[in-house]
């Protein structure tokens, strides 16, 4: 009988152990333990960053590496937003992988093109070894999830250059102390539907005037308006000199902010003569 029961007690720590060995952590269980260290790869073993690769803003490695390696489908848009979810196993390869959103939609609710779903898997299938996760130091099985716009390499790039040209923008904006793009760009006071309100009520033209022209000034620190100057004509004199003389005449906005700060802001708006 104690034979009997012995041999019961060891298959079940065998039947647990096995349990556990096949049990797939998550991000959750990583931050309750702390003896978890996710999953991590690395995009070259050098650990260098290599200029050609398409790094717009801070990407994690591996969704460097999905873009760099992607395969666009005939039939799927030149860039389309994905969630996908994948187990890295304990040697460090992808298993389960699957996408559970496509274009900010429930793939349950709304399915991906199947050329996608046959494209992620060969992607992810084909990606080279991960560090696997461990607990405690011992690899563990655990499920990752990358949010990723895919698309092709040549359009990584390009997207790179912008990227790179508007932070080059951003410094010469900051040399003159004039931006265009703040956190918080300047507002007529009571918004659009007042500003308009404004104008309306402080036109002084023909009635057989109208037109759009645009003006293009800066928002001062204090709200006020200068380097004031017409942009597009609206095709006639007097409505574009009624433009420029409302936004002498025109009050203080709400300047715009950057970093928690004031700054000179250069703003573009079209007047309106109905």
């Amino acid at each position: 009988m104690k034979r009997t029961l012995l041999l019961i007690l060891t298959c079940l720590a065998v039947m647990t152990i096995k349990a556990q060995d096949q049990k797939i952590y998550t991000s959750d269980d990583a931050a309750k333990d702390k003896s978890i260290t996710p999953p991590v790869f690395k995009l070259y073993t050098d650990g260098k960053l290599h200029v050609k690769d398409p790094v717009v803003g801070n990407l994690r490695d591996e969704v460097q590496w999905m873009v760099k390696n992607y395969r666009r489908p005939t039939d799927i848009p030149s860039k389309v937003d994905v969630r996908i979810s994948y187990v890295v196993e304990k040697d460090g390869k992808l298993s389960n992988i699957q996408i559970i959103m496509y274009n900010y939609e429930d793939a349950s609710k709304i399915a991906p093109p199947s050329s996608l779903k046959t494209e992620v898997q060969r992607l992810l299938g084909t990606m080279k070894k991960w560090t696997p996760a461990k607990k405690q130091g011992r690899a563990i099985r655990f499920r990752d999830v990358s949010n990723i716009y895919l698309m092709e390499y040549a359009l990584a790039l390009k997207e790179k250059e912008d990227y790179e040209k508007s932070l080059k923008e951003l410094e010469e904006e900051r040399k003159t102390g004039i931006y265009e793009f703040v956190d918080k760009p300047p507002t007529f006071p009571g918004g659009a539907s007042a500003l308009y309100e404004w104008i309306q009520k402080n036109q002084k033209k023909p009635e057989d005037k109208i037109g759009r022209p645009i003006v293009n000034f800066i928002v001062e620190k204090d709200g006020s308006l200068s380097e004031i100057k017409l942009m597009r004509s609206a095709g006639d004199e007097i409505l574009d000199e009624e433009a420029i003389r409302l936004m002498k005449t025109m009050p203080r906005w709400n300047p715009g902010e950057l970093d928690g700060e004031y700054v000179r802001c250069r703003f573009t708006l079209a007047i309106p003569f109905k």
